[in-house]
């Protein structure tokens, strides 16, 4: 079981790696272009049947082997689409999150992971010290990481206590 400084953990990994997510996307999109392209060039030659005697041999003829290729690029095609898709949940969860935080909370994220601007820049910027911005930084990736995850993300408030 993922204890809660495992998803506080992964949330700050997935705001490093924000604008990278976003790159590796459109890398993924170009290349799942080429591959399109590539597969709609790609001819595959008819059958012939001749009086050659064949038959004995592993190997594929020049038709079995352009259409294991065209096979090969579909399934690839298919990766990229998959990959594509991943990168993009995780990117809007972490919009919708980002934009459910209030005002101050959504400048420090935005400002120390994206803009990559320290603490201290961020604090003075607000009029607060940089502890302040630190403390209520971290409490916005708990916030976040929250919203991503759910309750899984706050096993406290699942905690219930009884005096008797």
């Amino acid at each position: 079981m993922n204890e809660y400084n495992d998803y506080a953990g992964s949330v700050r990994k997935y705001l490093q790696n924000y604008n990278k997510f976003k790159v590796t996307i459109l890398n993924l999109e170009d290349e799942k272009e080429a591959q399109i392209k590539m597969l709609n060039d790609f001819s595959v030659s008819i059958a012939e049947y001749g009086d050659e005697s064949g038959g004995g041999s592993s190997e594929l003829n020049q038709t079995e082997a352009a259409a294991d290729q065209r096979i090969k690029i579909k399934k690839e095609i298919e990766n990229l689409d998959m990959n594509i898709a991943v990168l993009q949940r995780l990117i809007k969860k972490v919009d919708r999150s980002i934009a459910g935080l209030a005002d101050t909370e959504r400048r420090l994220i935005v400002g120390y992971f994206f803009d990559r601007k320290s603490w201290m820049e961020l604090g003075n910027k607000m009029y607060y010290t940089e502890k302040w911005a630190r403390e209520r930084g971290n409490k916005a990736v708990k916030e976040i990481a929250f919203m991503m995850f759910g309750s899984v993300a706050r096993p406290e408030q699942l905690r219930f206590v009884f005096c008797g």
